[in-house]
């Protein structure tokens, strides 16, 4: 009677082990499915990263054009300023 559960019960951990590998094999698609994604999806990152370098500047080269701007604002905001405190103190 022994002998007999011991047969049953090693017959369904060779089982046990059958399913085992098989998922194991699956695993290893599955991993080698996923590497090609991510290596796939990092080559697409560095195409886009080299196309932002071409389309976009850098602070640096952004810096002096920004300082024109602002100035240009201010000599705009500082004339409707003026306009406005002029058309009050002359007319009142």
């Amino acid at each position: 009677m022994a002998k007999n559960n011991f047969e049953i019960s090693m017959a369904k951990m060779e089982k046990d082990i059958s399913y085992i590998k098989e998922g194991m094999v699956k695993n290893d698609a599955d991993h080698v499915a996923i590497k090609e994604s991510i290596e796939k999806n990092i080559e697409e990152i560095r195409k886009l990263l080299e196309k932002t370098d071409e389309k976009f500047v850098t602070k640096i080269e952004f810096g002096p054009v920004r300082s024109i701007v602002y100035s240009m604002v201010g000599f705009i905001l500082l004339a409707v300023l003026g306009a406005v405190i002029s058309f009050f103190v002359l007319n009142y």
